[in-house]
């Protein structure tokens, strides 16, 4: 079980690495393509550099 989770934090952690992680944003995947092109999604799905 314990591999179970730290296995889902990994991927999470890497995805959100990647800076592909735009989808775990509240509210990101039902807004319209005008409201999307508001965010930046790179600054809210990766870490600053």
């Amino acid at each position: 079980m314990l591999w179970f989770i730290i296995s889902v934090f990994l991927v999470i952690s890497i995805v959100l690495l990647m800076g592909k992680g735009a989808f775990f944003i509240a509210g990101y995947n039902t807004a319209s393509d005008e409201e999307k092109a508001q965010y930046h999604e790179k600054s809210y799905a990766a870490p600053s550099d």
